[in-house]
């Protein structure tokens, strides 16, 4: 695996984001919109979907995917 942003790269940046007026909601729909978005050629072959959250405050991005996937149909 490539380490794309550290942990604390990833922290940082959201702080900033919230700081500068982006409300941590918003962060979350951004983050679950983007995963929605490269699931694309995935989700036209399965109506199956399993969302796993780890630790790292990163359930609240699944818990919005799992919304804009029932949105959407699945």
């Amino acid at each position: 695996m490539i380490e794309v942003l550290s942990v604390e790269n990833m922290r940082e940046s959201d702080k900033a984001a919230i700081n500068a007026g982006t409300p941590s909601r918003e962060l979350m729909w951004r983050a679950a919109l983007g995963i929605y978005e490269a699931m694309g050629k995935v989700l036209e072959k399965t109506k199956k979907t399993l969302i796993v959250a780890g630790t790292g405050n990163n359930a609240g991005d699944g818990y919005a995917l799992a919304l804009i996937l029932k949105e959407n149909g699945y």
